[in-house]
C-alpha cells in the first residue's frame, strides 16, 4: 500500500465546558518534519501531539492547527493579599504622622492599589484536556491518512498508466529500428547509383557501409534493458512495502537508457518517441518523490549483536572519532535521543536517522555500509570487530 504524502484532516470535538478544533495538512517533504501551532493553554502537550501523530506519519512537512474555547466561568479566581494590604496601611500611617497630614485612605481607594486584589488563572485539568484533545487529534488523523491513501491510490494508477504507456513507446522503437535500416540502405543505394551512374555497384562495399551503420544506430540492448526497468517498477509498485530507494534508483537507469537511445538514433520518428518517453520518465520521478511508502522488514539491517535498523529512515553513517561526532553523541544524551547498540563495547560508527534519533554501532562504518547495500557475503560475527 501506498501513501500520497499530500493530505488534509480536520476534527471538532465539543462538550459543554470546551471545543477542541485540530487541522493537519502536509506536503512532499524528505523526512518528517512536523509544525505545530495551539494555544499557550496547551503548550505543554506539545511533546505527547509529536509522539501521537508518529503513529500516523512517516514522512512529509506536515502542519498542525490546534485551535481551544473554554466555555467555564472557574478559569480564574480573585485572590486578596492581605500582607500587601497590611504594609501599604503601615507605611501610609508613617507617611501621615512624618508630614502631620490626615490619613483618608478608604476600603475603596485601598483595593485599587497594585497587586492587592489579584486575578488567578486556575490550573486546567490536565488528563480532561488530554482526553478531549487526544480525541479530536486522532479524528483529524484518521481523515488525514484516509486523504493520503485515496491520493496514493491515484498515484498508483496514474504511475502504472505511465509505465504502460512506455511500454509502447518501447514497443515502437523496436518495430522501427529495422525499418531506419531498411531506408538508410535505399538511401544510400539511391546516392550510390546517382554518383556512378551505369558502373556497377560494389555491393560488399554497401553492405560494408550498412552494418557500420546499424552498429552504430543500434538500441536493442538499450530496449531490452529499459523494457526490463519498466516492468520491475511497475512489479515493485504493485508489490508495495519500502521500496521508496530502489524506484528512485530504478528510475535513475531508465533515464540513462533513454538518454543512450536519444544520443544513437538518427530517426526524426523515433527521436519523437524518445523525447515524450523521457518526458514520462521524469514526471514517475517526480511523482514517487511524493509517496510515503509503508516500510517493511526487507527494509532492516543488522547494525551489529541482533540489533536492526530501518535502511529507509537512515541518512548517514559517520566514523565515532570526529570530534562533530563526540559532540552530536553528547548532545544526544542531553536531549534523550541516544540510542546505544554497542553491547558495551567501543562505538565505531554513528548513525543518523531522519526521525532525529543517534544509534551508536560497534560495527566499523564500511562494515555497515557493505550490510546496508546488501553484501550479505560478510562474516556476521559482530564479535571480533
Amino acid at each position: 500500500m501506498i501513501k500520497s504524502m499530500t493530505g488534509f484532516g480536520r476534527a471538532e470535538v465539543a462538550d459543554a465546558s470546551r471545543k477542541f478544533t485540530v487541522e493537519i495538512k502536509s506536503v512532499n517533504h524528505r523526512y518528517l518534519d512536523v509544525n505545530i501551532k495551539l494555544p499557550k493553554t496547551l503548550n505543554f502537550f506539545e511533546s505527547a501531539i509529536r509522539s501521537l501523530l508518529k503513529e500516523y506519519i512517516e514522512r512529509g512537512k506536515v502542519d498542525v492547527f490546534i485551535s481551544y474555547e473554554d466555555y467555564t466561568e472557574e478559569n480564574y479566581s480573585l485572590k486578596y493579599n492581605a500582607g500587601l494590604a497590611e504594609q501599604y496601611m503601615t507605611y501610609l500611617k508613617e507617611m501621615a504622622e512624618q508630614f502631620g497630614i490626615e490619613n483618608d485612605v478608604r476600603v475603596s481607594t485601598l483595593s485599587r492599589y497594585p497587586d492587592v486584589f489579584v486575578m488567578e488563572e486556575q490550573s486546567p485539568d490536565e488528563q480532561k484536556l488530554w482526553a478531549g484533545l487526544e480525541q479530536a487529534l486522532r479524528q483529524a488523523a484518521a481523515q488525514f491518512v484516509e486523504s493520503r491513501i485515496k491520493e496514493g491510490e491515484r498515484l498508483m494508477a496514474d504511475l502504472v498508466e505511465k509505465l504502460d504507456g512506455m511500454i509502447s513507446y518501447v514497443d515502437y522503437i523496436e518495430e522501427r529500428s529495422p525499418q531506419v535500416l531498411e531506408e538508410y540502405r535505399m538511401r544510400l543505394e539511391s546516392k550510390v547509383q546517382e554518383l556512378l551512374g551505369d558502373r556497377q555497384l560494389d555491393d560488399a562495399r554497401i553492405a560494408a557501409e550498412i552494418t557500420i551503420f546499424a552498429d552504430k544506430i543500434c538500441v536493442d540492448e538499450e530496449t531490452v534493458r529499459l523494457r526490463s526497468h519498466i516492468l520491475s517498477m511497475k512489479e515493485t509498485l504493485l508489490a508495495g512495502g519500502g521500496m521508496g530507494r530502489k524506484l528512485d534508483f530504478i528510475a535513475q537507469e531508465m533515464n540513462r537508457e533513454a538518454n543512450t537511445i536519444l544520443s544513437k538514433t538518427t530517426d526524426l520518428k523515433v527521436s519523437d518517441v524518445g523525447i515524450n518517453l523521457k518526458t514520462d520518465i521524469e514526471k514517475v520521478r517526480e511523482q514517487i518523490q511524493n509517496i510515503e511508502w509503508v516500510a517493511s522488514m526487507a527494509g532492516l539491517i543488522n547494525i551489529g549483536f541482533g540489533n536492526m535498523v530501518n535502511t529507509d529512515k537512515i541518512i548517514s553513517i559517520i566514523s565515532s572519532d570526529s570530534a562533530p561526532a563526540k559532540r552530536l553523541i553528547q548532545r544526544g544524551k542531553e536531549t534523550e535521543t541516544l540510542i546505544d547498540a554497542t553491547q558495551g563495547r567501543r562505538t565505531k560508527s554513528v548513525i543518523f536517522t531522519e526521525n532525529n534519533k543517534i544509534i551508536l554501532s560497534a560495527l566499523q562504518p564500511e562494515t555497515l555500509a557493505g550490510r546496508f547495500n546488501g553484501n550479505t557475503a560478510e562474516d556476521y560475527d559482530d564479535a571480533k570487530e
